[in-house]
């Protein structure tokens, strides 16, 4: 049975991305683990505690979201919960780590440029997890019937070893990955390019794989407007190891790019 641990802040865009991955699960043996992650200011001299009102509100909004979750079909005893005093990326990488937690995924906002679309925390937690984090936009859509974009840089050697979820994802969707690989004129190591187009193919053996080579000098910008052009339904990264999510995160190409984008964002680690 996968675990899949689900930070809210009870905001609208948090019950959006349990309703998102519950659909994209329906059929499936899932655990879902809620946690809510509190740091209220501190208080001195007062008979009660702001932290213990703080506490006590949480636990009423979990109780509250878990209803609400039983009332989109989510089965009652696979539903988790627990309130936890301390910073959010702390608190969340920690439980991932306690439970087994397969993935975590937790919602967005959405507004114009990448990195309002992420948020600090989901930002913050995409580039710090251990195990997989997928960020969904609120009101993306639940119809994934989109390709999944992958940026790699193919001319360097990559571990593949934990794309496992990303297998999963194209196969629950039956979508295509798409492998993109810009390219720089005159730096190319071709023989190690098609090694690791090998190597993918083996570890992504019973997906529909295409690849996408261009000649692009930003490749943020490039990959922006490949969603802006609606073909795909998630966009999946390698943050550690590759760089590219970083850049995507520069404010010289968020105030380049005013847009909006509606596709969930998974951080492969």
């Amino acid at each position: 049975m996968k675990t899949i641990l689900l930070p809210t802040d009870f905001s609208d865009a948090s019950r959006f991305a349990s309703e998102h991955i519950f659909q994209l699960n329906q059929g499936n043996n899932v655990k879902y683990h809620l946690i809510h992650s509190y740091d209220p200011p501190s208080s001195t001299g007062a008979l009660i505690s702001i932290d213990d009102i703080v506490k006590k509100d949480a636990e009423a909004c979990i109780r509250e979201e878990i209803e609400w979750m039983v009332s989109i079909g989510i089965n009652r005893d696979r539903i988790t919960s627990d309130v936890f005093f301390g910073e959010f990326n702390v608190v969340v990488n920690r439980e991932a780590e306690k439970i087994g937690a397969d993935y975590i995924v937790l919602g967005t906002t959405g507004a114009s440029g990448i990195k309002e679309i992420i948020g600090s925390n989901a930002s913050n937690l995409i580039k710090s997890a251990s195990i997989p984090v997928l960020g969904v936009p609120l009101n993306a859509s639940h119809n994934s019937n989109g390709k999944i974009l992958f940026p790699v840089n193919l001319s360097e050697e990559n571990d593949f070893s934990s794309l496992p979820l990303l297998k999963e994802f194209a196969k629950i969707n039956n979508v295509t990955i798409e492998i993109f690989y810009a390219s720089i004129p005159g730096s190319d190591n071709y023989t190690v390019i098609e090694k690791q187009k090998i190597d993918l193919q083996r570890v992504l053996k019973g997906s529909i794989l295409e690849f996408r080579i261009e000649q692009c000098k930003d490749v943020s910008f490039r990959i922006l407007e490949l969603i802006e052009e609606g073909n795909y339904s998630m966009l999946a990264m390698m943050p550690h190891k590759y760089g590219i999510l970083k850049r995507l995160f520069k404010s010289s190409v968020t105030s380049k790019i005013a847009m909006k984008t509606s596709i969930p964002l998974l951080g492969i680690h």
